[in-house]
């Protein structure tokens, strides 16, 4: 693909679809958002009034009927398949909101269409672009750990706390697939293979729904909660490391808190996504003498791990990506994988046994 007049359009104008277009728009005139789809009227307005993007349509099929090399696709979870599906049938390249799809089954046909059409095919599991992330990563796979006892997660958000936080798609099993599990667990099962370059082996889950009925904004009438608020997650990881997690949206005080902890026989390191430029380390020479304290000091990510903008980051790789340039990109393979993960701890939540990923 030429490296100059990439013609992409956005499905899905909300606070996703809306960060990916101003990503985007650090690269224009190269790349342009020709169009945006979305069915409230209100978002279209506002990229017309906001952003002069020039198509703006709430139907699909007028996406699909003009001149685009890629699409991104930021919408409810239950419509990724369908579309994405259809995008590479057209031979479009496709960047995919997590989590990518509804089941593996999905996923895994997805992958398979994109890599017989050659094309470009990303995922935005966007926190592999965070400064401490990448640096934490290069320390794994350098060995400086050497074996990993604990991988030790949570996300944790606070939006769903209160019980009159309202109903939305998300809280709807027909159109997300899962509640946390998938809006977070999708990022976390991500982070530790992409950390480790190791698969997660097994999985055992737990799930606990708080608030069963929320109010509809639009009917202001009470609708089911058929999705889950909170889940744990144990595990085992090729090489023995024991995995952790805990992902909930009802974690009061929490805004936006995704960390992972990682120990080793050769020292510790944290990274958290609210603080991306630095990262927690206790090397080894230190672990002997905590004294029952913990013994772990800040530094700095030196600047060629990136900056804060990890949004900014990930564009920049699906646009380099698109310019025919070898990068590494979190791809529709990555995307089966992890889809196959959260259907395992669906199972495991059903079922209450242990589950082979």
């Amino acid at each position: 693909m030429s490296s100059k007049n990439i013609k992409v359009g956005i499905i899905g104008f909300g606070g996703i679809g809306e960060r990916h277009f101003l990503s985007l728009r650090h690269f224009a005139p190269d790349v342009q958002v020709e169009a945006v789809c979305d069915p409230d009227e209100a978002r279209l307005e506002k990229a017309k009034r906001e952003y002069q993007v020039p198509h703006l349509t709430t139907s699909a099929d007028e996406i699909f009927a003009l001149p685009l090399q890629a699409l991104i696709i930021a919408t409810p979870n239950a419509t990724h398949y369908p579309l994405v599906k259809r995008a590479l049938l057209s031979e479009k390249h496709v960047l995919c909101e997590k989590p990518f799809t509804m089941n593996a089954e999905e996923a895994k046909e997805l992958y398979r269409l994109a890599k017989e059409r050659n094309l470009v095919n990303m995922v935005a599991f966007s926190y592999r672009f965070v400064p401490a992330v990448r640096m934490l990563r290069d320390i794994l796979r350098k060995n400086k750990l050497g074996r990993i006892y604990h991988l030790r997660c949570h996300y944790l958000q606070s939006w769903l706390s209160s019980p009159s936080a309202p109903y939305s798609w998300r809280l709807d099993v027909r159109e997300a697939g899962s509640g946390v599990l998938g809006d977070l667990g999708s990022h976390v099962f991500d982070l530790v293979e992409f950390l480790t370059g190791s698969k997660i082996l097994r999985v055992k889950a737990y799930a606990r729904t708080f608030v069963s009925e929320r109010k509809d904004p639009v009917s202001g009438e009470k609708k089911k909660v058929t999705v889950d608020d909170a889940v744990s997650v144990w595990g085992e990881v090729e090489g023995g490391a024991f995995l952790t997690a805990e992902m909930s949206r009802c974690a009061t005080g929490r805004g936006n808190a995704l960390t992972v902890e990682v120990n080793g026989e050769q020292g510790g390191f944290l990274v958290d996504v609210e603080k991306p430029q630095e990262i927690l380390a206790c090397p080894a020479l230190m672990t002997e003498y905590t004294y029952f304290r913990s013994n772990f000091a800040l530094f700095p990510c030196p600047p060629h791990f990136g900056s804060f903008d990890h949004y900014y980051f990930q564009t920049e790789a699906f646009v380099r990506a698109l310019r025919g340039e070898v990068v590494e990109i979190p791809s529709f393979g990555d995307g089966f994988r992890n889809q196959a993960i959260l259907d395992r701890c669906i199972a495991s939540i059903s079922e209450g046994t242990w589950q082979e990923c």
